[in-house]
């Protein structure tokens, strides 16, 4: 499954400045440590204990770019001996935090993913329906619509934490 960047304008993600599409990897791949260093900043800034099961649980969520859900990530742990209590609990830490973003997964599990990318590299996912492609797309995409909503209900949009669903170009019938 091709996990790509499509942006509606000129992309400034990972240094790339054209709208040709970034693969969405990419946008994680460069920095899991220093992804890792931001989430343990957020945490010790709202006064969370930095226990080594939380920091464990933060590098798998760093080493994959896709979302994990809590049992995948349980299961790697499990050799290093972090109960899967613990991994269920410390990702709805990390969730209630804001480091961690949620969406659906097939058969009704959640999925996890690291949020904590660096200031011009934020962005949103947006799962196809029909392939399950990810495609990445600008973290400000959604401001008009938040914007528009706020104006017109006073009600502020949270996209960041929203599954954006929809079908992606290639499963998309020709014009």
């Amino acid at each position: 499954m091709t996990r790509t960047l499509r942006p509606p304008r000129a992309c400034h993600h990972a240094g790339v400045t054209s709208a040709a599409p970034v693969p969405h990897a990419a946008l994680h791949a460069a920095g899991a440590e220093a992804s890792v260093s931001r989430a343990l900043d957020r945490l010790r800034a709202d006064g969370e204990r930095l226990t080594a099961p939380r920091r464990a649980v933060l590098h798998v969520l760093a080493a994959h770019h896709e979302h994990l859900a809590a049992d995948a990530v349980a299961d790697e742990l499990a050799a290093a001996g972090v109960h899967r209590t613990t991994v269920y609990r410390t990702l709805d830490l990390l969730v209630r935090a804001g480091v961690v973003t949620t969406r659906p997964l097939p058969a009704g599990a959640t999925g996890y993913h690291l949020d904590v990318a660096p200031d011009g590299h934020g962005h949103l996912h947006a799962h196809c329906r029909s392939c399950g492609e990810v495609v990445a797309i600008p973290a400000d995409a959604l401001d008009a619509a938040v914007d528009a909503v706020v104006r017109a209900t006073g009600f502020r949009l949270a996209p960041r934490v929203t599954d954006l669903a929809g079908v992606c170009a290639g499963c998309a019938p020709g014009d």
